[in-house]
């Protein structure tokens, strides 16, 4: 299995405003990663979507990467703060849909 880096910029930075928020959702409290630069104004931003890992360190660094280019970006926790399982041994396929 690959071995993934824990961040490679900062995340103390001080170019950057980096810090995890809470914003209300439909069934309580979402939390986000946020990193943008300190000096930024009218910033396009970055949506980071996650996989099956959660919101782990190594995308807070994805997020401070883009940060790093100009942009304000925000990585949602979609699991709630939860971590899939990984079963290596054995994989389970979805049924097939048919097409109507």
């Amino acid at each position: 299995m690959a071995q993934t880096i824990e961040s490679i910029v900062d995340p103390n930075d001080p170019s950057l405003t980096s810090e995890m928020v809470q914003f209300p959702g439909t069934a309580g409290n979402v939390s986000a990663y946020v990193s943008r630069p300190k000096d930024g104004k009218n910033l396009g931003t970055v949506i980071v979507i996650h996989e099956n890992r959660g919101l782990v360190n190594h995308i807070k660094d994805v997020a401070r990467h883009f940060a790093k280019d100009g942009f304000a970006a925000i990585a949602v926790d979609c699991m709630g703060g939860s971590v899939a399982a990984i079963n290596i041994t054995g994989v389970t396929r979805l049924p097939k849909r048919s097409r109507k």
